[in-house]
Order: C-alpha cells, then structure tokens, then sequence
C-alpha cells in the first residue's frame, strides 16, 4: 500500500510516547473522522505509566504533514506519581 494524498479535512488521532492500546477507542490509525463527524477517543494509561511529556497529531495518511504544519498537534503531560 502506497501512502497518497488523502482529503485536507480527513483526520484521526495518534499518540506518541504514550502506552495505549492500538484499538478503538483509543489510537487506531486507520479510522477516518469526515468532515462534520465527531470521534471520542479513550484510553487507560496503566497506574506504572512512565512520567514526561508526550503528544499527540492527526495521523490520516496523505494528509498528516498539512495538518501538523498547520498546528494540529497538542502535548500530553504524565506526572511524577506522589511521593
């Protein structure tokens, strides 16, 4: 399969550096989010979960480099656990 041009306005939900689970609800790249449409995404982080900074980005191939150009991206924040 070849990477191609998809629609500017097709999107989805990625995440880097996180535990999660490559199913939905949580970060299934191959999911499409049209134009007008709406997708809750969920995920459990384990309670071991390693602390830092991680992100997220729109990841509907053909499109993902527009998209994060533009600013659709945002970052994740795992804090230290108490003590």
């Amino acid at each position: 399969v070849h990477n191609k041009f998809s629609a500017a306005d097709e999107s989805n939900v990625h995440f880097h550096g996180l535990h999660a689970s490559g199913e939905l609800p949580s970060d299934d790249t191959t999911v499409v989010v049209l134009p007008g449409e709406s997708r809750l995404y969920q995920t459990q982080l384990p309670d071991s979960h390693m602390p830092g900074t991680h992100w997220l980005h729109p990841h509907r191939h053909g499109s993902t480099a527009l998209q994060v150009g533009g600013g659709a991206s945002l970052a994740i924040i795992v804090e230290d656990p108490p003590g």
